[in-house]
């Protein structure tokens, strides 16, 4: 596989900026996530790296080759590179193998070359070679669209959000699947998604798209315990925003005082936590600061527990285990667990 660069990245539709100044490279072998939310030029990326759009302005390289500037596009059939849609595009009159070989020279689609070894990379049986796609589940169709991805060995793979059509269960398992197959062949990816989780669990680094800009790229826990922005903050994951100060190594809420994740500016602050560093205890406790529950949301394994402080008149939500629910309208003591951000105050 391949190392993907690319670098000031422009386009434009109709005078209206939806991509500026993307910089970042994917190495040989990296699978590298990109999340935002719809409008968020994450697609428009994809395509344009595919070769089915072309930018206004920057370079798309891969292995050193320009694929694209702002004078010239190589054509996607010319560049090697593999795409996954949606929902995985299958053609309905022809067998999964028949799919799997769409892509290869006309003498290895007869002889149907490789479709055994990719049913089996991305977990499939041999048999369901000469099935229809009309007889596969939504997620063995997106494994068959994977494997005729992979069949003419391409420099580079892009998967567009491939598993949105899937339900909770299929997606988890799929997903899964998907990753071993990568994985196994040493594939060169990228994926969008706007579904943070996935993005997280899939990527070796995440990056976040906000109106047209690449927002944040890092590795998955960096991008989530120290996200560049307050906005980037809430929108991976959930997060518990106090104002407080920061002074030393430390910030001073009325939660209690904390370690700082990232240095910061001393002075008034927004500090930044995760519900699951909250903890929760019904009985006293020392320096503890005390809430009111005021509403729980009872997931199954874990449950969202809004809470007023008492000292504050402030409101947080802390996310526990399920089986550690407090009763509602009752008292509790909160501590915090671990480093928490800060951000200058707007």
């Amino acid at each position: 596989m391949s190392e993907l660069n690319i670098s000031g990245l422009d386009k434009n539709f109709a005078a209206i900026p939806v991509l500026r100044g993307i910089n970042f490279s994917v190495a040989a072998g990296e699978l590298v996530a990109i999340l935002g939310a719809s409008g968020s030029g994450k697609t428009t990326l994809l395509r344009l790296i595919a070769g089915f759009l072309r930018p206004d302005s920057g370079t798309i390289r891969l292995d050193g080759h320009l694929l694209a500037d702002g004078r010239q596009s190589l054509p996607p059939e010319r560049r090697g590179i593999g795409y996954v849609a949606q929902e995985g595009a299958l053609f309905p009159h022809l067998s999964v193998a028949e799919n799997i070989v769409f892509g290869l020279p006309r003498a290895q689609r007869r002889a149907k070359a490789r479709v055994a070894e990719l049913l089996e990379l991305v977990g499939l049986p041999e048999h369901y070679a000469n099935r229809a796609p009309q007889q596969l589940s939504g997620g063995e169709q997106q494994r068959v669209a994977l494997a005729r991805a992979l069949a003419p060995h391409p420099r580079m793979l892009l998967l567009d959000e491939p598993f949105s059509a899937l339900d909770a269960g299929l997606r988890a398992e799929t997903r899964a699947a998907v990753a071993s197959a990568l994985c196994a062949a040493n594939a060169t990816a990228i994926l969008v998604t706007h579904d943070q989780p996935e993005a997280l669990a899939m990527g070796s680094r995440v990056g976040v798209m906000q109106r047209g800009v690449l927002a944040q790229l890092s590795v998955p826990m960096e991008l989530y315990r120290r996200p560049a922005t307050p906005e980037l903050a809430a929108f991976v994951g959930e997060a518990v925003f106090l104002p407080g100060q920061a002074l030393g190594g430390s910030a001073h809420t009325a939660l209690g005082v904390f370690p700082l994740a990232a240095p910061a500016a001393l002075g008034a602050v927004r500090v930044m936590l995760r519900p699951e560093q909250i903890r929760l205890s019904t009985a006293p406790m020392p320096e503890a600061a005390r809430a009111d529950v005021a509403d729980i949301t009872y997931y199954g394994p874990d449950a969202m527990v809004a809470l007023r402080l008492e000292a504050a008149e402030a409101a947080v939500s802390a996310r526990i285990c399920g089986h550690a629910v407090p009763e509602r309208g009752g008292k509790v003591w909160v501590t915090v667990e671990g480093p928490v951000m800060t951000y200058p105050m707007d």
